[in-house]
């Protein structure tokens, strides 16, 4: 069996965005007056949306080594 990408994982468990992550690509998404990026977030497989799924799981494993260990 092939192991799933995080992007595949967090969509299938249906995992939320990190609040931070929507808050910095809205932002860039702004700054980006001359759509170079062409940051698109209307659904599943846009470049913003995976954007967000990669980016929410930076940031929650960031999270996870700054409380250490349990």
């Amino acid at each position: 069996m092939p192991k799933q990408s995080v992007i595949e994982r967090r969509w299938e468990a249906g995992t939320p965005h990190h609040p931070e992550a929507i808050r910095l690509l809205k932002a860039m998404a702004k700054l980006d007056t001359e759509d170079e990026a062409g940051f698109k977030f209307g659904g599943d497989g846009d470049n913003g949306e995976i954007l967000l799924y990669l980016l929410s799981e930076v940031l929650e494993r960031d999270e996870r080594v700054e409380e250490g260990p349990e």
